[in-house]
């Protein structure tokens, strides 16, 4: 398999996993305000304080299933944006069967639009199990998960087909598994729904827009619409300026647009956010380097790509870090451009 379809792959599954993490009923923030105000700091990638104020939630009413619903999307979002699936996958599975099994029973005490967004939460949270198996390389499991999830959203949308949420991932799945069989005649025209359902949920409330952006922009990254790419971008970071995810994709677009003048800054403002959190974001931080050096690369300046690939290769990376796939290729490639630019030294 090429390397490009495995970051085809990998990059249509972090859609899906952001998806699952960002998405949520507007209705139900409107009556909860303190859980509107959680979701915020996911999209600002505060994750400690959106679980301490989700606890606080829980503690007041014990019974309040968004709530339960969005602590588990807090650690969600957190795995896929530090890429800690391979170290913490195991974990968040457990996880995320025992809330689960508290928010089911629940759900089932419901009725009208409450039990919608009920099944929805149940919806995601078999998604995200599923995502989280498929990116640990459990491809059959992750499949039959998603199957399942989906099938619950196209109960949802099929009740009430205002329900943006269900289609936004139901047009995703569709976009990745009619890309994963586009050899098969006729499967174009389901990539072509998935997109235009994706598309259709940009104009949502938020987070749907956010989370339907952050699909389109991978689509069209794909596509090599990067001026599309960042446009998209730029309306996230309009709202949401030090979100490292959207910094990232506007990175890599200008990296492989060949816009290497717009791609080094960008990369620079990537590594300085992810020294600053807690903990360093490594694969962000990794991320910001490939870019640097590669944009060095391209332009025939071997000195900066020399001195910045040894920078980052005389860091001490976390040993658990490195196990992560996307970090230990970024270190693969960095440590071959540092021995090719030292020997012509």
């Amino acid at each position: 398999m090429s390397g490009k379809k495995t970051d085809t792959r990998g990059n249509l599954i972090l859609c899906f996993a952001l998806l699952i993490g960002a998405l949520v009923d507007l209705c139900a923030y409107q009556a909860q305000d303190g859980n509107l105000e959680a979701v915020e700091m996911i999209l600002n990638q505060d994750y400690s304080g959106a679980t301490r104020l989700l606890k606080q939630r829980l503690y007041s009413d014990p019974e309040d299933i968004e709530a339960m619903y969005l602590g588990l999307i807090v650690e969600q979002t957190r795995i896929l944006d530090y890429e800690s699936y391979v170290v913490e996958g195991d974990w968040f599975i457990d996880l995320a069967e025992s809330v689960r099994n508290q928010i089911e029973p629940r759900v089932a005490l419901l009725n009208g639009s409450d039990s919608l967004r009920g099944v929805f939460y149940l919806a995601n949270i078999v998604g995200g199990i599923g995502m989280i198996q498929a990116k640990n390389g459990n491809w059959l499991e992750g499949a039959r998960s998603a199957y399942s999830s989906v099938a619950l959203l196209k109960n949802i949308l099929k009740t009430d087909p205002e329900f943006v949420a269900a289609k936004l991932g139901i047009g995703l799945f569709d976009y990745y598994l009619g890309s994963s069989l586009s050899w098969i005649p006729f499967v174009g025209s389901r990539i072509e729904r998935g997109v235009k359902m994706i598309q259709e949920a940009t104009v949502a409330p938020l987070p749907y827009n956010v989370a339907a952006i952050n699909s389109l922009c991978w689509i069209y990254m794909e596509q090599e619409k990067y001026a599309i790419v960042d446009s998209l971008v730029a309306m996230v970071l309009e709202r949401y300026p030090d979100n490292s995810i959207y910094l990232k994709i506007r990175a890599l677009a200008a990296l492989r647009s060949g816009q290497y003048d717009k791609a080094v800054p960008v990369a620079l403002s990537l590594i300085e956010q992810s020294k600053s959190r807690d903990p360093v974001n490594w694969s962000d931080h990794l991320t910001g380097y490939y870019i640097l050096v590669k944009s060095y690369e391209r332009t025939g300046n071997g000195v900066l790509a020399f001195a910045t690939s040894e920078e980052i290769l005389s860091i001490a990376i976390p040993e658990d870090s490195k196990t992560i796939p996307h970090i230990d290729r970024h270190l693969h490639y960095l440590t071959q451009v540092r021995d090719r630019f030292r020997e012509t030294k």
